[in-house]
């Protein structure tokens, strides 16, 4: 699933799919799934993140971004650098609304046949 996002007046391509917790991993050694749950989580009862998730919220819009347009810098660092502000709090609703999309389930359920 794809989506564009506006951040700062600025479009991004994000892209997310089965391939996304593993990249995730790959490039940070964490756990994609565990990561959004303390971010939704936080966000939902907060409106708002504690540095440290700050960070993990960053590098989620990362690897989103980099699956949308691989173009992007190779590293995280080098991708948050182009940026003179980056604005999560402004793109999360956004993220949010695609891996909620992604995650939708397109198949239907077979009816319970007679025992």
């Amino acid at each position: 699933m794809k989506k564009t996002i506006t951040v700062d007046g600025k479009e991004y391509v994000l892209r997310a799919s089965g391939l996304t917790p593993l990249l995730y991993h790959n490039e940070f050694g964490d756990d994609f799934m565990n990561d959004l749950a303390s971010l939704t989580q936080t966000f939902e009862k907060d409106g708002s993140f504690p540095p440290d998730l700050l960070i993990k919220a960053g590098k989620i819009a990362y690897i989103l971004n980099k699956q949308g347009d691989p173009e992007q810098p190779d590293s995280f660092e080098e991708w948050l650098d182009q940026f003179e502000t980056f604005s999560i709090m402004e793109a999360f609703p956004q993220i949010m609304e695609l891996l909620a999309l992604n995650n939708k389930s397109t198949s239907k359920p077979k009816k319970e046949t007679a025992r």
